[in-house]
């Protein structure tokens, strides 16, 4: 099973200047539905802040979040909804 933990030390190891993070599983929200794996944490919604991240494109913001998750992707994770946020 994938453990919150383990998330946010992957976004960690792969965006060093993380100021802050908050990870949801919103997988209860998807009973039902495509990717739903019960007793999993199969969606999430991130919301964090890194200087790195916050100039970027959203396309950009996303491609670096998923390649630091892509361990966890189809291993029960499907989907991420994402907020990249300003620290200040």
């Amino acid at each position: 099973m994938t453990e919150i933990a383990s998330l946010k030390a992957a976004l960690h190891q792969n965006i060093q200047d993380i100021e802050s993070i908050d990870i949801q599983d919103n997988s209860y929200l998807h009973a039902g539905h495509a990717g739903y794996k019960e007793g999993y944490i199969t969606h999430i919604k991130i919301t964090i802040s890194s200087p790195s991240l916050v100039h970027l494109s959203k396309v950009k913001q996303h491609q670096i979040i998923y390649k630091a998750l892509a361990a966890f992707m189809n291993n029960p994770l499907h989907a991420i909804e994402i907020k990249v946020c300003n620290g200040n």
